[in-house]
């Protein structure tokens, strides 16, 4: 058996289509979910919540891993507390494998919540997201990797060390979008967009409440116009093309 094709299947094929089956048949299930005790605030404690998950993506597994008609030999097990899914590959010949993933399940009612400490956080796991309404009446659900829901708005401060965005419901893809399997590199993405809205902050926003993380940008990007030693580092270290920025600056300038 070929363990980087078992890999990709299991990473590309039956995950994707594991996450939006499940996310589907929570959906199905509005009288369960309306028989749960949710957690009041943002802690992440619906173990009812959890385990029913659970439930259903042993039901969708079974779906997928049938209809898509491969030979690998897999079971799954999950755990909680999110939906912890251990695929369990049986070989008669050897000893069985496990990989581990990760399904994180979110829940709110509202359509922005809080999101996980940026640091620690996988933004390629897969989310289930459930939107309540206020009563526990009404249960919509969306779906897809992490980062898709990350929201960082054109005016948010970095200066947190460990920055915590918020995730939008919105963002996600609907139960009946066929998953999107792209991945971005974890530090650059949240770190890139952070340094866009700290620029957005210093020249285009207005009527914020000012921040020492508003003089902090403006003076390192004085200090690089001004120093010429400064900013010839910046150019080779940065690897900016030279002819394309003079042409910028002539543009500028003139």
């Amino acid at each position: 058996m070929n363990n980087i094709s078992l890999e990709d299947y299991i990473d590309n094929t039956l995950m994707p289509k594991l996450v939006q089956e499940t996310a589907k048949l929570l959906n199905q299930s509005q009288d369960q979910l309306k028989q749960i005790q949710w957690t009041v605030g943002e802690a992440n404690t619906d173990k009812q919540f959890f385990l029913l998950a659970g439930q259903k993506a042993q039901q969708a597994f079974n779906e997928v891993h049938s209809q898509s008609q491969s030979n690998f030999p897999i079971a799954i097990q999950t755990t909680t507390p999110d939906l912890k899914i251990e695929f369990i590959v049986h070989n008669p010949n050897q000893k069985s494998k496990t990989y581990s993933r990760k399904i994180e399940l979110k829940s709110g009612t509202n359509n922005i919540i809080p999101g996980s400490t940026i640091r620690k956080l996988d933004l390629n796991c897969w989310v289930i997201f459930v939107l309540r309404q206020a009563d526990n009446s009404q249960f919509s659900f969306r779906y897809g990797r992490y980062h898709k829901g990350l929201l960082i708005k054109d005016t948010d401060l970095f200066q947190d060390r460990t920055p915590r965005p918020s995730l939008k419901w919105d963002n996600y893809q609907t139960i009946n979008e066929q998953p999107d399997i792209s991945k971005v590199e974890n530090n650059k993405e949240w770190i890139s967009r952070y340094a866009k809205a700290a620029i957005y902050r210093v020249f285009y926003a207005s009527g914020l409440k000012l921040s020492w993380q508003d003089d902090l940008v403006k003076l390192i990007i004085k200090y690089v116009l001004e120093d010429e030693k400064i900013l010839n580092k910046a150019i080779n270290k940065l690897e900016i093309d030279q002819d394309e920025l003079m042409e910028k600056l002539s543009r500028i300038l003139n």
